[in-house]
């Protein structure tokens, strides 16, 4: 009985040591907040999330009563200026080729500051699974903080279900939305999102893996010798040297003459 006991602690305990190390070398997976996904089991699952240091603004895509296809629109932060920078365009999620476009974002070029931390997931109907429309709010995350922006995924609105299922959620305090995730096949089958802590870490200008401690190895030197200084064109330069810039330097006396002249006499 006592061996199990043992053995059941140190089985548990090395589990416990290797989600801290995962924890460690993963901080960025450490600190996800996952929620969702909410819909039906059909379809293939995915996820995705934005590059390091962006979060998601805003979603276009193909839709009409479901969510034919979709792409998220990721901003990075711009720590300098305290704003979303231009949008890129996320992966394709869906396979129909059906339905209307859509695009709904947070910014526009006078407000810059918004990001997505919200949502509600609506049903075509209280019996289908699939995903008809998603509505959130977009709010302000530096100054000036306006009022909160609505957003959309789908064409549908809500008031035109009826008996539908709807499912809410918001990331933690601190954090937005940075990816998503679910299950997908000719519509979209389960929606959920992905939160990260905001504001993100400063990014350097690029990545490096050059070792801070190495030196720069010695070059041997140079068999040409360097070009001698070009000549002062400067007039006054040339009149005020004295005699004794001149003085010789290194050369033995014989050669250099040791005899004294004589000072010049006083007319």
């Amino acid at each position: 009985m006592t061996h199990a006991y043992h053995k059941r602690f140190r089985i548990a305990l090395s589990s416990l040591m290797l989600g801290a190390g995962l924890a460690l070398a993963c901080p960025n997976l450490a600190r996800a907040t996952v929620l969702g996904p909410d819909g039906g089991t059909g379809g293939v699952p995915f996820r995705w999330e934005c590059p390091k240091g962006s979060y998601f603004v805003g979603f276009q895509g193909k839709a009409i009563t479901l969510i034919d296809r979709m792409q998220p629109l990721c901003a990075p932060w711009m720590h300098s200026a305290n704003i979303f920078g231009p949008f890129s365009v996320g992966p394709t999620f869906g396979d129909s080729r059906k339905g209307q476009t859509f695009f709904s974002t947070c910014n526009d070029s006078s407000v810059k500051n918004r990001a997505i931390a919200s949502w509600t997931v609506y049903f075509f109907s209280s019996g289908s699974k699939h995903v008809s429309v998603v509505i959130g709010d977009c709010r302000s995350v530096a100054s000036p903080r306006g009022p909160n922006r609505g957003w959309t995924l789908g064409q549908f609105s809500p008031k035109d279900l009826i008996n539908t299922k709807d499912v809410s959620h918001e990331c933690p305090f601190g954090e937005l939305v940075t990816g998503i995730h679910g299950r997908k096949a000719e519509f979209i089958d389960a929606i959920g999102f992905i939160c990260r802590p905001f504001p993100p870490k400063p990014l350097l200008p690029f990545e490096t893996n050059v070792n801070p401690n190495a030196k720069a190895p010695t070059l041997p030197p140079s068999s040409i010798a360097p070009p001698p200084p070009p000549p002062s064109s400067s007039a006054p330069a040339q009149m005020n040297r004295s005699s004794s810039m001149f003085t010789t330097r290194g050369v033995d006396e014989k050669e250099a003459g040791s005899e004294t002249p004589e000072p010049a006499k006083k007319p």
